[in-house]
């Protein structure tokens, strides 16, 4: 049986992505229409991406997506454990920061 995993986000996530989308919306009615409409554009593709949850099946992990979904095979992983330590001193260097998810 698969079991579903939300994805949460964070406070800088949700100020990024409500930022984003005020600021569009505010240069289209303030008279900037073309770029309000070119972060509007922007901003509408990033939710197109944004990651509503996870689904792990007995042979892959699902991403969970407003359109479709993204299947990772488990094909050849042996184990997996959870490291609490294993990011404490990482810097990201590739990866998005946002709006609508955090990826990398």
């Amino acid at each position: 049986m698969a079991r579903r995993y939300r994805a949460p986000w964070s406070s800088l996530l949700t100020f990024v992505s409500g930022l984003l989308v005020v600021l569009s919306i505010g240069l289209s009615l303030l008279g900037a229409p073309v770029a309000g409409g070119l972060i509007a554009a922007g901003v509408v593709w990033a939710a197109v991406f944004a990651v509503l949850g996870y689904r792990v099946e007995p042979d892959a992990v699902v991403i969970l997506r407003p359109g479709w979904t993204t299947r990772l095979p488990l094909d050849g992983i042996e184990s997996a454990e959870a490291d609490p330590d294993a990011m404490r001193a990482a810097i990201r260097v590739f990866g998005a920061g946002g709006p609508f998810a955090l990826l990398g």
